[in-house]
């Protein structure tokens, strides 16, 4: 089953997904959506800013998956959360908007699930 539909609900009967927060990574690498972590059902997750994030954290959480960090392109500006910084100092268990990468990708918008 391919996961690349929008809304598209994926059940997971092999491996489990890498699952933190809302977000999760499955097996080949495709970024998911549980609004309920007691669920194996879940939902391709469509949105770039929501993707930026997810795969930013599984790389920065898994160093086996490294290899799914988002590269930042010339056109992508600064996070407007944290100037840069790559999240917020005081407070190094929140994740910033921009995945804690200190960038967003350009014309992405965090959109309601």
């Amino acid at each position: 089953m391919t996961h690349d539909q929008p809304g598209e609900t994926i059940f997971t009967w092999g491996a489990p997904p890498l699952k933190f927060g809302p977000g999760a990574v499955d097996e080949i690498g495709h970024v998911l959506y549980s609004g309920d972590e007691m669920s194996a059902a879940f939902t391709a997750l469509t949105n770039d800013r929501y993707r930026h994030i997810v795969l930013a954290q599984a790389a920065a959480r898994f160093p086996e998956l490294a290899q799914l960090r988002p590269t930042r392109r010339p056109e992508d500006p600064v996070c407007p959360s944290c100037r840069g910084a790559g999240g917020v100092a005081q407070y190094p268990q929140l994740i910033c908007e921009c995945g804690n990468l200190g960038w967003i990708p350009a014309g992405s918008v965090l959109e309601p699930f």
